[in-house]
């Protein structure tokens, strides 16, 4: 995979989609109390905001040493 600033920019863009999702399900979580659907789905979109800043960042390393 080459890894030009275009990437950069469309892997910073899907981290920010993963948080905002993942705030918004945790506001429907908080304001309709504890539902399967919405706690699967909090859950799940946290952990891949926390997975996709690791990728965010290794991709970032690997372009500056390039």
């Amino acid at each position: 995979m080459i890894h030009s600033p275009r990437n950069m920019k469309m892997a910073i863009i899907a981290l920010i989609a993963f948080y905002f999702a993942a705030i918004v399900y945790i506001w429907k979580l908080i304001e309709e109390g504890p539902r399967l659907t919405t706690l699967i789905s909090v859950i799940s979109l946290s952990i891949a905001a926390i997975l996709w800043t690791g990728v965010v960042i290794n991709l970032n390393k690997k372009r500056k040493d390039k």
